[in-house]
Formats: C-alpha cells, structure tokens, sequence
C-alpha cells in the first residue's frame, strides 16, 4: 500500500487533463480561457464565445421565504421574505429593518 507521501513524490502534471473554462464577464460577455502549463497557470489563449449580449450573472427567480428566529423577537431573512405579506403575518412582524436597495416600502394599510 502506497503512503501520502509516496504518491505526492509520483505525482507528474504530465498526468493532468487539459481544461478550459467557462468565463462570464461582468458586462455578461462569455469566454472559453485555457491555461498554460506554467506554475503561475496565465491564460495561455481567449476564445469569445457568443454576441448575444446577456447579464453577468445567474437570475435566480425562485422566492426564498425561509425565516430564521434568531431569538423570539428578531427575525432574519431574505428580501423575498421581507415584502411577503403572507410570511410577515405567519410571523408576525410588526417592524422590519431591511438593508436591501430594492425591496419596496409597503403602505401602511398592506402591512399585516
């Protein structure tokens, strides 16, 4: 049976695959970077992918109304959770801080 050690000291890069990456820039750009074999591993060559232009990141649609109790008066949660008003009232809530630049401002009548 082999030791750690003994497979560190035979471990050759030569072994490795090859591998590219899929790159999404903040302007929603898509690239295919492949490195060099060096030790500092530089992108040995750049491939534009697409032109369609789209985000530079993944849109997550799906609500998360989970709520965590962190004691019994304070609670803490998600924006989604933050302007349901079925979740607010399962709970609850009678004042809520929120620190999102997007969640709206309910009307003091919509508040549960």
């Amino acid at each position: 049976m082999h030791s750690l050690a003994q497979e560190i000291q035979g471990f050759s890069k030569n072994h490795l695959k090859k591998q590219s990456t899929r790159v999404t820039t903040v302007t929603g750009k898509k690239l295919l970077e492949k490195r060099s074999d060096g030790a500092e591993g530089k992108v040995e060559q750049v491939e534009e992918l697409e032109e369609e232009s789209g985000w530079g990141f993944v849109e997550d649609t799906s609500l998360d109304l989970q709520v965590g109790v962190v004691r019994p008066f304070l609670l803490l949660a998600s924006q989604d959770a933050a302007h349901d008003i079925d979740t607010l009232q399962r709970f609850k809530v009678c004042w809520r801080q929120d620190a999102s630049t997007v969640c709206r401002i309910m009307a003091l009548e919509d508040w549960p």
